[in-house]
């Protein structure tokens, strides 16, 4: 099967699919405004052929022409994030096609500016005209529904999944420290504040918790400075962003993983700790009262609460017993339902159900 994805090649998650469906046979080619090498994996620049004696016509047919050629040459063309690509219906005719809306293209974050009205129309038209969308999880696809008019026989739910050989729990868990860490970027759709303004709470119940942030952003410097005039700043360690590999060696140290999130449509962040152990503290918003079982693999709070988010974090600190129970059954539920070779199967079986409606389709 040959698979073409449109998206931005740095993103981890375009890589880690591409290349792991590239594992299992797939002909995989990465079209991407930002090429970057990614192993066993065709990474090609979106670029519109220039005019000439070959391409004598204007800019917007030339794009036509090239968009219908990579819809003919291959099998299925995702794209990720709906980014206006120059995609019509017409050109859709041509192959394929099947989108993954990412959440920040349905329901926008407070700290970007609002799309055109023009974007939105044209991101419903994609939706719409899609042979098949693949979302994550059951509570975002309920967004996307309403927000592009589609019925649910249109929707694909394939979790974005784990590698638990990788993400696995240290031999010495649970640390002899009481860590909180934090790894989810400085952005106030992460929700950051709400976990420092939570510390002294934290501190005050447990004068000995630490606690580790992992990441950049516009934020992290508003952060510090924060973390300053509440007299916390030396119970953080600041770390820069780590890759996606080296994160284990990190969350080992972590007692608690919190996840203070206020718009969140999936959260890989919270699985991954789930398969390493270790209880996570997160809003009850989007995709997270799926990948967090409140209760069973973690406690899930009010967003924006930094009371109630301090009241989680105290409540794992001081009964490790429960955390270390808590974090068994997450690994036990990420291996269950969430393992990486699973999601690719699943992602795979999605690609071959959009190209038998699309020959129903054709046929009828």
């Amino acid at each position: 099967m040959r698979v073409c994805i449109l998206g931005d090649a740095r993103s981890v998650h375009v890589q880690r699919i591409s290349r792991g469906l590239a594992g299992c046979g797939l002909d995989m080619t990465v079209i991407t405004h930002h090429p970057v090498e990614i192993e066993d994996v065709q990474v090609q620049k979106f670029a519109v052929p220039h005019a000439g004696l070959r391409y004598p016509a204007r800019w917007v047919r030339r794009r036509e022409m090239y968009l219908k050629n990579i819809m003919r040459t291959h099998d299925v063309v995702q794209v990720h994030f709906l980014h206006d690509w120059g995609i019509t219906e017409e050109i859709a005719e041509n192959g394929c096609l099947t989108l993954t809306p990412w959440g920040s293209d349905i329901q926008l974050p407070r700290d970007l500016p609002a799309p055109s009205p023009d974007l939105v129309a044209a991101r419903i038209a994609m939706l719409r005209m899609a042979d098949a969308v693949i979302v994550t999880c059951k509570t975002f696809a309920e967004q996307i529904a309403p927000f592009a008019r589609i019925g649910w026989e249109k929707i694909r739910i394939v979790p974005k999944g784990v590698d638990t050989s990788l993400f696995q729990p240290s031999p010495s868990w649970p640390p002899p420290d009481c860590v909180v860490g934090y790894f989810k970027g400085f952005r106030p759709v992460n929700g950051p504040r709400y976990l420092i303004e939570a510390i002294p709470a934290v501190l005050e119940a447990c004068p000995e918790a630490k606690f580790e942030f992992v990441g950049g952003g516009p934020l992290l410097d508003e952060c510090r400075r924060l973390a300053a005039e509440l007299r916390v700043a030396k119970a953080i360690r600041w770390l820069p962003p780590q890759c996606h590999q080296e994160m284990p060696a990190v969350m080992s140290r972590w007692s608690v993983v919190a996840i203070p999130a206020v718009m969140e449509a999936f959260c890989i962040g919270a699985l991954e700790s789930s398969a390493m152990e270790i209880p996570v503290v997160a809003s009850r918003v989007g995709g997270l009262v799926e990948t967090v079982r409140d209760g069973l693999t973690g406690i899930l709070v009010p967003p924006a609460s930094p009371s109630h988010l301090a009241g989680g974090i105290i409540e794992l600190l001081e009964d490790r017993q429960r955390g270390k129970l808590m974090g068994r059954a997450g690994r036990r539920v990420v291996q269950e339902e969430y393992e990486w070779a699973d999601s690719l199967g699943q992602l795979i079986e999605s690609y071959e159900w959009a190209m038998a409606s699309k020959t129903t389709v054709f046929a009828g």
